[in-house]
């Protein structure tokens, strides 16, 4: 019997009413880009992490890339990151021609071994992931 990734179809079942509602708003406000849907969940993410601003962008690679990007990260550069992840934590780093550095995880949390992490360190290294 194959297992299905996920079930979207069971997820989505549980909001489809507010999701069917906030699509048809976006429609008829004709607001496709920013405009007060992604002001007001800037506001509530912001607030749920206790900070003072928030910024939506496209998706989490933009997210992640945008970070590196804060942080200077480039060619030549080492970034630290889970064995085990989604291969956008890769595919960012290599967006900025930097180099994506495995390390393993701690079977008990599923977060980077510190140890792991340490053993990989190098001059290179600007950043972990």
């Amino acid at each position: 019997m194959a297992v299905p990734l996920l079930d979207l179809k069971a997820q989505h079942a549980t909001i489809r009413d507010s999701v069917v509602n906030a699509i048809t708003r976006v429609i008829d406000d004709q607001a496709f880009i920013l405009g007060e849907p992604v002001e007001r969940l800037e506001r509530e993410v912001a607030q749920l992490s206790h900070t003072t601003h928030a910024i939506g962008v496209a998706n989490g690679t933009d997210a992640l890339v945008i970070a590196l990007d804060a942080l200077g990260i480039g060619e030549g550069d080492e970034v630290i990151c889970p064995s085990f992840t989604f291969y956008a934590t890769a595919e960012s780093i290599a967006r900025r021609n930097a180099r994506p550095v495995f390390a393993d995880i701690d079977p008990l949390t599923l977060n980077l071994d510190p140890g792991d992490v340490e053993r990989r360190l190098t001059a290179r290294t600007k950043a972990i992931m």
